[in-house]
């Protein structure tokens, strides 16, 4: 798999606001970069995470799925960072 922990904290941040565009200034960038960013981790993962239409999104069954395994991996990644700079 070739997703990185950016794609994964742009998943959740959908997940969190509701919608790419107000997920998109959370974190700092333009729509369509989010958008390209979640199409990249769609491919990666082979499956769609997003039913989108007209300004509504909703996760898919594979999407709600994920989303507390990932929300655990970003934990556990930004635990290790943390204990990582205390050791140094």
């Amino acid at each position: 798999m070739d997703a990185e922990l950016r794609h994964i904290r742009a998943f959740l941040a959908i997940v969190r606001e509701g919608t790419f565009t107000r997920a998109a200034a959370v974190l700092g960038m333009s729509q369509p970069t989010l958008t390209v960013q979640i199409r990249q981790l769609e491919v990666a993962l082979g499956v769609r995470l997003f039913d989108r239409n007209n300004r509504r999104v909703t996760l898919t069954s594979a999407g709600r799925d994920l989303v507390a395994p990932l929300e655990r991996l970003i934990f556990d990644v930004e635990a290790i960072a943390a204990r990582t700079q205390d050791l140094a």
